[in-house]
C-alpha cells in the first residue's frame, strides 16, 4: 500500500486556499479521487480544482476555511503538514556546474579560454547578428556592453587566481 502523501498549504486567503501535494505530481487518478472527496466530504468547501501536473488543489470554500487537517486525518488521502520543507540552496550547485564547466572549456582550449571568455565571444556574436539585422539599439549595445563585462571578469578571476581560474 502506498505511503499517505504529504500535502502543505501553500496560501489560503479569503475564500481559498491551494494545497500541494508532490509526493503525487504527475498522478490523475489520485488527483481525480481528491477533487471528488473534498467537494462531497469536505464541509465548507465549494468547489475543488486540480492540477495532476503541478500537484496543485485549489478549494474555493464558505468562511472559516474549512477543517482541512481534521479531514484529511480521517480519509487517509494526505497528511497536512504547516510549512513545505526548505529548499535546497541553489547557489552551490550552480557554483560547481560552472566551475566544471570552465575547467572543461579550459581543458579543451588548452588554457587559452576560460568560460567567461568564451560568453563573451558568445555575447559578441549575438550582437554581429543584432547589428546585421539592423537592430542596433538596444539589442546589439547590450550584448556588447556584456561581453564586455563578461571579459573583464575573465581579466579579474584570472589575475587574482592566477591560471587556475576563478569559478
Amino acid at each position: 500500500m502506498p505511503r499517505t502523501p504529504t500535502a502543505y498549504l501553500s496560501h489560503a486567503i479569503t475564500g481559498r486556499a491551494r494545497l500541494k501535494i508532490p509526493a503525487r505530481r504527475g498522478d490523475q487518478a489520485y488527483f481525480a479521487v481528491l477533487a471528488e472527496r473534498l467537494q462531497r466530504d469536505c464541509p465548507g468547501v465549494r468547489s475543488v480544482r486540480v492540477n495532476p501536473l503541478t500537484a496543485s488543489v485549489l478549494i474555493e470554500h464558505a468562511e472559516p476555511l474549512p477543517p482541512l487537517g481534521i479531514f484529511a486525518a480521517g480519509t487517509g488521502l494526505f497528511l497536512l503538514e504547516a510549512t513545505p520543507p526548505p529548499l535546497p540552496p541553489v547557489g552551490p550547485a550552480l557554483r560547481s556546474a560552472a566551475s566544471a564547466l570552465d575547467r572543461s572549456v579550459r581543458r579543451t582550449a588548452g588554457g587559452t579560454w576560460d568560460l567567461w571568455t568564451l560568453l563573451a565571444l558568445v555575447l559578441l556574436s549575438l550582437a554581429l547578428v543584432q547589428v546585421r539585422r539592423g537592430t542596433v539599439l538596444p539589442p546589439a549595445v547590450s550584448l556588447t556592453w556584456q561581453a564586455l563585462t563578461a571579459l573583464g571578469l575573465s581579466h579579474l578571476m584570472n589575475s587574482k587566481n592566477g591560471a587556475n581560474g576563478g569559478l
